[in-house]
């Protein structure tokens, strides 16, 4: 079940890093480490608002992405910044940088960061509220966002899918294993 969610972005667009950066400090400020991957905590939002997904090259796998190890270590403010933006423009960017910065920006759309009542950080769509539940559904490949559906506990309606760090290769494994859903 989420917790809490950091505010929805305008118009379906990029988060505001403003509004990352506070939810993220607030975030931070309860733990320093999370306790799915023993990583920082601002290593974890990091890794969650990037989906875990990264590539350099065709079937090459970076974990963490490249760069988040270095951005973790600098202020709250500045690593969402340049997470989203990238890096200042005097900088060496190359076309692969912002190439990169750009495919973060994509993944981000339309989605917000979010914590579940048992510390998992997770991207779920923005118009997804508190007391939703997110599921693996047998034979899924991601995790759903679900929202019980009037009085009756056993109707609930899709709201989307999610992203949930630390978790997702080993709930959706075992979803593919018992022909039930997972509440996570």
């Amino acid at each position: 079940m989420i917790v809490s969610l950091c505010d929805p972005s305008p118009d379906d667009g990029v988060p505001d890093i403003s509004l990352i950066t506070r939810w993220t400090e607030q975030l931070c400020s309860d733990q320093s480490t999370y306790p799915a991957t023993k990583e920082t905590m601002l290593l974890a939002v990091l890794r969650t608002l990037a989906l875990d997904v990264e590539t350099l090259t065709p079937g090459e796998y970076i974990r963490p992405p490249k760069g988040l190890e270095e951005l973790a270590s600098l202020p709250f403010e500045e690593a969402v910044r340049r997470f989203i933006k990238g890096p200042p423009t005097e900088s060496d960017e190359t076309y692969e940088d912002r190439a990169r910065h750009s495919n973060r920006q994509i993944l981000m759309r339309g989605r917000r960061p979010a914590v579940t009542q048992y510390g998992f950080i997770c991207m779920v769509p923005n118009h997804a509220e508190e007391e939703d539940c997110i599921l693996a559904l047998a034979g899924g490949m991601v995790l759903y966002v679900v929202r019980q559906a009037g009085w009756f506990p056993e109707r609930y309606s899709f709201v989307g899918e999610a992203y949930m760090h630390g978790a997702m290769d080993d709930v959706v494994r075992e979803s593919m294993r018992r022909p039930t859903f997972i509440l996570v």
